[in-house]
Order: C-alpha cells, then structure tokens, then sequence
C-alpha cells in the first residue's frame, strides 16, 4: 500500500516538475509572436527584450501616438496623391503622367504594410494594399522567361519582376528582392497564399545572379557589379522564406550570400562597404572595397544577422550584430538630433536602417540600437516641423542634406518622387510600432 502511495506521489511531483517546464517555455514567447533568443553553448544576450507591458497596445493607445498618427495620415496623403484605383497606377510623382518603377512600387508597399500592422481595421488602407498587390504588382511581372546566369547557363520558365511596367526596362536583382521581401511580408498579413507561390517564384529567379565562382550575387544581367544593396535585401528574402516555410535550401543559399557579404564586404569596425571594385574579386582585399558606407545597407545586414541568430542560434551572427550595431549610431548621427551628411539614398533608405536597429534591439543588443532609436525621435519631432501645404513632410532631413538645397535656395518645394514620402510615412510607422511594442527590461 506504501509504495502504491509513493508512486502516486512521485507521478503527482513529475506532472507539476513538467507544468513548471511548460510554463517556462511559454514564457519564452513575447505576445506578439516573436521568440526571445538565448544562444545554447554560449552566453546569453546582455539584456532580455519582451514587449512593453503585459499587454498588447489598444487601437485607442496606437491612435494616440504621435508617430503612429502622423505616419497613418501621411500614408493616406501619399495614396490618395499617387495611387490611382481605378487605373491600378502608381504615379513615379506627384502629378506626373511616369509610372513608378518597381523598386518605389516596394516603397509603396512598404509603407502600407506598415500602416496596416499598427491599423488593421482602417479599411482605406487594406483597400490601397489590396490593389497594389494584386491589381498593380502584375503589371511588373514577367513570366515564363529565359534568363542567362553568370556562369553562362540558361535557365527557363523563369518569372522575375521587371524594373518597369508592362516590361519596360531592364531587370535588377535588388527590384526583384525589395518586391519578394514584401510579397513575404504580405503573405504574413494577409495569409494568401498566392503571395507567398510568387514570393517563391522570385526566389528562384534570384538565384540566377549567383556567381558560382567567386561568390555573390550580381545587380543586373550585364554582371558588371556586385553590390550590398543587392545581397542585402536577397538575403532578407531568403531568410524570411526560411522562418515561414523551413525550406532548407533557403537556409543553404542565405548562409553561402551572409558568408561572401561578411568576408568580402565587411570592414574592421563592423560597417559594410556599398560594393566591390572588381566584381570578380574572390579574396577580401581592402583597396578593393568601394569607398561608399551606406546606412540601409547596414540595416539589411543587421536585419539578416538577427534572423540568422534566432534561427541558428550561432553566437557569430549576435556578435556580428552588436558590433554593426554599435558602429552605426557614429555612421549616422551628428549630436542627438541631426543625421549626417551620410548617403542613406533617398528617405526610403532609413527605414531600412531603423529595421536593422530594431532587429539588434530585440535580439538583445540594446545598448546601441536604444540609442539609435531615441536619437531618431528626437529627429522625427524636429522632422515634424517641416510640414507642407501639400501635407509632405522634408525628404532631406532625414539623409543628412537640407532644404532648400543651397545652390537653389529659391525651391519652393520638395522632391516629388513617391519614394521620397512613402520613405517618411514607414519612419514615422517603424519608430511607433518600436515605442509601442517594445521595451528594456
């Protein structure tokens, strides 16, 4: 009868040892889906990073926020002034008669799936990010192409995305991943599934610019440059495709671009070089490194680092992280509140920075990437004061230039491209879903 009663004790002991187990792991998961990472084998991340508060933010708390108001709104100027629903156009300017090409078009995007992650039930929004995905996009498209790789084979049955619509233009390899990033990002929001067959599409014709001898992936079909404006985003791709499908090939063509921008590209002080002087090259040589630094290309190489951590676990891509991390808050800021005169390309170009620092923050490098984020608001409530008439907000301030340009000191307005305020609007979006969503703990 005693051991009939301490067997069933030891049972009772193991299932509450096991509930402890469980509740541990759950708490592992923030509450809005994204695992905290700890790296097995190694030491864990400095600092833990959950969302802020037990609680997600409320439409009313969203609302209130000065930077979520302000992107919403700027969002609506920017689809209501280029976007045309009955016509399925987007405008490449304001009151222009051109047709966006397709790497805007991804700035487009961009920005409404920014709107629509923090504005779910704005119906004007999901209408605007419908019809560009599914009534605009396809003009882009071409399919069932025959396309020529670097090693001189042809591949066939191809679709890629061209530079322009109805096939006007050459194809880009970086249009190409900009557009496959946000068909993933799409399929995540939206849950159809024909985002992600195109998305997979795309995949494989970016593929094709993959140099088999000396590594890397070209920027266009001529095979004269390689750049990280193109490895960048192709590896974002390829990464994202992993964590939604967990196709193993992805994983395997992520970690050959990650390994080839980490050694040829990469400096000693963490920063990534804009390309290579000769393409050809397959041993890192310093002078061979194009003098250009450019902001976002840093945040697509932060972004993949913390994807390639939280997937792997392997402490080299956190450390990588940290230290881009760190050098990038010198490569953009002069005192608190003012970019440098740093090429980020356009405004588009920040947003790709800030995901790159909310990448490192919420991986746990956060030392760095919190002083980036405050610095940054301190330049969107300068930013705030350069509204126009037309509803715009200044392009320039956020690359570092300022308006007016001092050799045209008698412009009266803005630049006009729709990259320029779809790239203001995701800014204003990013660093609102960072104060809302996350916090140090």
């Amino acid at each position: 009868m005693g051991k009939r009663y301490l067997l069933i004790i030891l049972i009772f002991l193991f299932l509450i040892l096991m509930l402890f187990v469980s509740c541990n792991t759950a708490a592992g998961t923030t509450s809005d889906g994204a695992s905290s990472i700890t790296a097995q084998g190694s030491a864990p991340p400095r600092t833990t990073v959950t969302n802020a508060g037990s609680q997600l933010p409320t439409p009313d708390e969203i609302a209130s926020n000065t930077y979520a108001a302000a992107g919403l709104e700027l969002t609506l100027t920017v689809c209501r002034q280029y976007y045309d629903l009955e016509t399925h156009r987007l405008s490449a300017a304001l009151d222009s008669l051109d047709t966006a090409m397709a790497w805007p078009l991804a700035s487009y995007l961009e920005m409404l799936a920014e709107a629509y992650r923090l504005f779910p039930d704005n119906a004007e929004i999901r209408a605007y990010y419908l019809d560009a995905l599914d009534r605009c996009l396809p003009a882009y498209l071409v399919e069932n192409a025959t396309v020529r790789a670097p090693s001189g084979e042809f591949y066939h049955g191809v679709t890629y995305c061209n530079a322009g619509a109805y096939a006007e233009g050459n194809y880009f390899y970086d249009d190409n991943a900009w557009i496959c990033i946000q068909l993933l990002d799409a399929y995540r929001l939206l849950a159809n599934r024909e985002y992600l067959i195109l998305a997979e599409r795309l995949l494989s014709f970016l593929w094709t610019g993959w140099d088999d001898k000396a590594g890397g992936i070209y920027w266009e079909r001529t095979f004269s440059q390689k750049n990280l404006c193109t490895n960048g985003p192709v590896l974002v791709a390829y990464l994202t495709a992993y964590e939604i499908t967990d196709d193993q090939s992805y994983l395997d063509c992520a970690e050959k671009i990650y390994t080839w921008c980490y050694t040829m590209l990469r400096n000693r002080g963490g920063l990534y070089h804009a390309e290579l002087i000769d393409p050809s090259a397959s041993a890192f040589d310093p002078d061979n490194l194009h003098p250009f630094v450019a902001s976002y290309d840093q945040g697509t190489m932060m972004t993949a680092s913390a994807l390639l951590y939280r997937i792997t676990k392997d402490r080299r891509y956190y450390d990588a992280l940290s230290d881009t991390a760190a050098a990038s808050v010198g490569l953009m800021f002069e005192g608190e509140d003012r970019m440098k005169g740093n090429p980020i390309f356009k405004s588009w170009g920040i947003g790709w920075a800030l995901r790159g620092e909310m990448s490192a923050f919420m991986t746990g490098c956060t030392r760095s990437s919190s002083r980036f984020m405050r610095y940054f608001a301190l330049v969107l409530d300068r930013l705030m004061t350069t509204k126009d008439e037309k509803g715009h907000y200044d392009p320039y301030f956020m690359t570092g230039e300022w308006w007016p340009p001092e050799d045209m000191p008698d412009i009266g307005h803005y630049d006009r491209e729709v990259i320029q305020p779809s790239g203001v609007a995701t800014a204003f979006l990013l660093t609102a879903r960072y104060q809302l969503y996350w916090s140090e703990e």
